[in-house]
């Protein structure tokens, strides 16, 4: 009888512990099943289409690689994430962007995640340029010799390269098929600002940022 009412409890303390396996089972699948589906539609997505970020849900993990955009001392625009850091991205319609939004797009085949600290009309913008071209040269032309009109010469070349550059941005653009044009550098301030066009846009940063994740 003695025998028999341990064995009892023997079978009751490994019903339990396969009970408690079994549902510590069930939460472990409940919490990496997603995750494990997340990471392999994400690797195929790349996998197809390299030059794109790919996402799932219309978010995406990115690593930062790169000092760009780094919080440190110095930062002119102060600094969103460093490398190492591994950051969140959504997809985003082009024309719901503002200035200092932080996008990801892809230049060259590279993907770049960067300020916006500019938005133009590249229309706009030359037609502004041509202006200042025509009033700098009048008033050129119009100065007597001397000190003056050499300051005004110097105003004249001055707007007449920025006139020429405007005029192949703008040509740029037009090949491109788009008049906006959004002009991203890094809050770093190390690089120079890129021009980016509605098609090479690909997310925008969510704000959320994990440390030396990328790590």
């Amino acid at each position: 009888m003695e025998n028999q009412n341990v064995n009892e409890q023997k079978e009751i303390k490994e019903k339990k512990k396969l009970s408690v396996e079994n549902i510590v089972g069930i939460v472990l699948i409940a919490v990496f099943l997603p995750i494990i589906i997340f990471n392999m539609v994400i690797v195929v997505k790349g996998w197809v289409n390299p030059d794109k970020v790919p996402t799932f849900l219309g978010v995406a993990p990115l690593v930062v690689g790169s000092d760009s955009m780094s919080k440190i001392e110095g930062a002119e625009h102060g600094g969103a994430f460093n490398k190492g850091d591994m950051i969140v991205v959504r997809a985003i319609k082009p024309e719901k962007l503002k200035e200092r939004d932080i996008i990801t797009y892809n230049q060259a085949n590279e993907i770049i995640t960067h300020r916006i600290v500019r938005i133009e009309n590249i229309q706009e913008v030359y037609q502004a340029a041509e202006a200042e071209l025509q009033a700098a040269k009048e008033a050129y032309e119009l100065a007597p010799v001397g000190a003056e009109k050499d300051a005004l010469k110097e105003a004249y070349e001055k707007a007449l390269s920025n006139r020429n550059q405007q005029y192949h941005r703008k040509t740029v653009s037009e090949k491109r098929g788009f008049d906006t044009i959004y002009v991203t550098i890094g809050d770093y301030g190390s690089g120079s600002e890129i021009d980016v066009y509605e098609d090479q846009i690909q997310a925008l940063y969510t704000g959320i940022r994990l440390p030396i994740m990328g790590k």
